[in-house]
Parts: structure tokens; sequence; C-alpha cells
């Protein structure tokens, strides 16, 4: 099972719920918290989803009125069908178990006290099988349309957005009101993308966990040259995660590039290492001195996610730290990082800018590539019988460019979801690369990948855990 380790269980949900809400999040306190003894400080899995919830109904009370007003509705109809989203709004406890399972969320902007009343309607259980477990709530999907189109002509609204399920449905039986119906795609994807202030602030101590991760992983913990493969590192990861409690998001995937010259030491075909086909770079390959090594996975912590690929080196023997060619490789690496961020601003779109940081990347000599993307959240819920729901995630935001997309002439490509611009408190995975002809290599040219999270604020781009500056050496 997990093998979780909690501090003062009881002292941290009492600060967590102190800085959380009372109006801002004290760096002291959450700091004091999240210490950086990472390892040490894993919530058990029941803490993690009373936390998950707490964030959640702050965003509830706080984000949903903002964008409805944003948006000029009074009203918000969310349909069990939109499977992304549904599963974080409906009704939980502070465990995250559903008591019920709604046809309908409906949010409405009536003067309540606090500016918002949410309504859930009918349930998707077999009545007559199980019987209804709470009888004034619990409605047939036919008897569901009768009491929305109630509470709809109670609150009168205006405009009612509705989500992209069962939108026929409604226009048919709401008569009147039907002619009221707006899309409510931009309440939708605000929702998924939008990350409160304690989530932000959160997103650095995953960060620092995938790191450590990492770390490690690159290290003579994990590696002995001539012996480690690659899958052995990934199934190292693999067992990191599982013995810490996670979940992997996806991977993980090592790869490794080396010299042409000094493979001819090995059996290895020159083909494994070719630049231009990854993520298949040497993987499944026994690590030898003098390789450069990529990794690239993710974790799945407090109802948010990370997407982290940094680079190690294996020291040739008598090598006593990573040659000057590769230390410039990183520094471009960094500088195309910079860029990037400069360029990443409210408003803009992702081809914008993609295109504007090319532009100046490219001015400065570098060979940059770009395919940045949105992260995900999500969420833990269950039902009274166990399993109403698994667990949900969802992703919503633009895209920066798209890895291998170019034109005839070498050019990067725009990207549809590239058309969609950037919104505040947003969560990204900057992922890019720039190729470098290696002095010590004999110009062989290498693809250094860095990938890292990134969140958008009204200030900027941070980076929540950091970046990498140097490579993480075996000996």
């Amino acid at each position: 099972m997990q093998k979780r380790t909690l501090v003062s269980l009881l002292g941290i949900l009492v600060c967590l719920s102190a800085v959380f809400f009372t109006g801002g999040c004290k760096d002291s306190k959450y700091d004091k918290v999240f210490s950086t003894e990472n390892f040490k400080n894993i919530l058990p899995v029941r803490e993690e989803a009373k936390l998950i919830e707490e964030w959640l109904r702050w965003k509830k009370r706080n984000l949903i009125p903002e964008m409805m007003g944003d948006l000029g509705v009074e009203m918000w109809i969310v349909t069990e069908d939109d499977r992304e989203i549904f599963p974080f709004l409906v009704p939980a406890d502070d465990d995250g178990l559903v008591r019920y399972y709604p046809y309908f969320l409906v949010f409405c902007l009536n003067g309540a006290s606090d500016g918002l009343e949410e309504i859930s309607i009918g349930n998707t259980e077999d009545i007559e099988e199980w019987g209804p477990l709470f009888p004034e709530d619990v409605f047939s999907y036919e008897d569901s349309l009768e009491k929305l189109a109630m509470v709809i002509e109670e609150c009168d609204p205006q405009r009612i957005a509705i989500d992209r399920g069962r939108t026929s449905d409604l226009e048919k039986d709401l008569g009147e009101y039907a002619s009221r119906l707006v899309s409510g795609e931009g309440l939708r994807n605000r929702w998924i993308e939008y990350r409160a202030p304690q989530q932000v602030k959160a997103y650095k101590i995953i960060v620092d966990i995938t790191h450590d991760i990492l770390a490690e992983a690159f290290s003579n913990k994990a590696i002995t040259p001539d012996v480690t493969t690659t899958s052995d590192v990934d199934w190292w990861v693999k067992q990191k995660l599982h013995d810490l409690g996670f979940e992997d998001v996806f991977g993980p995937t090592v790869m490794v590039w080396r010299s042409l010259e000094e493979n001819k030491k090995y059996d290895d075909s020159e083909n494994i290492f070719n630049i231009n086909i990854p993520p298949y770079c040497g993987t499944d390959t026994v690590i030898r001195r003098g390789d450069v090594l990529s990794c690239d996975f993710g974790i799945r912590y407090l109802g948010l996610t990370t997407d982290i690929q940094q680079v190690g080196y294996v020291l040739k023997e008598g090598e006593m730290d990573v040659p000057e060619g590769l230390k410039e490789a990183m520094k471009q690496g960094n500088r195309l990082q910079d860029i990037l961020a400069a360029e990443w601003k409210i408003g803009r779109t992702g081809n914008e800018v993609l295109f504007a940081a090319l532009k100046k990347a490219k001015a400065e000599s570098l060979r940059p590539e770009i395919y940045c993307h949105s992260m995900g959240s999500y969420v833990y819920r269950y039902g009274l019988k166990g399993g109403v729901f698994s667990t949900r995630g969802a992703s919503f935001g633009p895209s920066v460019g798209s890895e291998g997309y170019f034109d005839d002439e070498g050019n990067q490509l725009p990207t549809k979801r590239g058309e969609l611009t950037f919104n505040y408190n947003t969560a990204y995975a900057m992922e890019l690369d720039i190729t470098y002809s290696l002095p010590e290599w004999g110009g062989q040219d290498l693809r250094i990948v860095l990938e890292e999270k990134i969140v958008l604020t009204k200030d900027g781009i941070i980076f929540p855990g950091g970046r990498q500056t140097k490579y993480h050496i075996i000996r």
C-alpha cells in the first residue's frame, strides 16, 4: 500500500485552514507547513483529498461569480455529460464523498449572501433497484427537467449559460426560457484553466518533489555506468513513485545521447542516437560514460500535476566536471527560456508568443524549437457505494508550438490551439530545446531538451520550483 508519512497532521490542517480561508495566503505559515524536506511531508491520501476539497470550495465561491459577471450571465447550468468539469463541481464532503449524483448543477447569481446560489438536481442511481437515498433531492431525468424549469422560473435569469451536454433537451423542454440559453464554453474553459492562489503556491512543493526524484534518478544511487540501462532507470523512477504513494501522470521516459565517435567502442547502432526521432533516442540502452541523459515524467499531487524534463551527464574516467560545450548548450537552453518567458503575456495568443520568441532566439543565433502546453488538474471523488467517480482530470489553454511541426523550409508552424489567448493564474509546461554543435564531439549536433512547470500570474511568468541550470552528474 501507499507509504506516506505525516508530520503533525492536526497542526498541518489547522495551519492550512487558517492560511487559505482568512483572506490571504501567508508565506511564512505555508512555508512552515510544506518544508523543504519534501519526502517527509507528503500527506496521506485522505488528507490530500481534504485539502483539494477546501481549494475547490474556495474556487467555487470566488471564481464562479467573477467569471459569470465577466461574461454577463446570471445562471450557469452544467450537465452530467461534461465529464471533464462535472466531477469538480458536484457537492462533496470534506473527504470528497459524493452523497448523490445529480443530472444538473445550477449556479445562480441571485443576491445570495455570498453572491452565488448552488443547486443540484436529480440522481443517476437506479431508484427502483436501490431506492432514493435522499427523497427530497432525488428525481428521474424527466422530473429533473421539470425541477430545472421551476428553478429557472424562480431565478428568472435573462442569460443562461449551458455547457455542451443535453442542450437539445433543454431547448425543447424549457419553453420560453430556451431563448435565453447561451454557450457556457467560456465559463467551462476558464474554470478548467484557472488555479486558485492556494494552488499556485502549492505548485512549489510538487515541483520540488518531482525535481528531487529526478535528481536521485540521475545519480549513482540509481545508475552504475556500463551496467544500468535506460529502462532500468525508468523502472527505478516508477518504484520511487510507488514507494512515495504517487501515481505518475505519464512516463517516465529516459533517453540517452552519445558521441558517435565514442559509440564506436560499443555495439549500439548509431541510429538510436539520432536527435531527429525523439522520444526514442537511446531507449532501452546501456548507459555509458560520456553519455548525456534526459528524463521526462510527471506526478499528480494535491490535485495538481507536473511535467518535467531535465538532463544529466555521465563523467568519463578522469573527468571532474561537465565539458564546456555541454555547459554552453545548457546556457543556450536557459536563454531560450528567458526569451520565451518575456514574451508570454496575458491577452496574447499562443501563436503570437511562439513567433515572437522564435524571432528573438534566432536573432541571437540560437537553434530553437518550442512546444509548450497547458497542464491539467484532477480531483478525488468517491460515492456511497464506492465508485460513483473515479479520479478525474482536465486541462485547457493555449499551446505554444508543437514538437516536430515544421514546414518544408524548417520553420515551426502555428497550431490551432495556439489561437487561444492566455489568462492569469494558469499553469503550463514550458517545453523546448536547442540544438548545439558540440566541439568535444567533433561538431556533432546535440539536442538539449528542457521542460519546467510554469505559472502565468498577473505579474508574469514564474517558475514555482525554479529550473535546471546545471547538469545532474553521474560519476
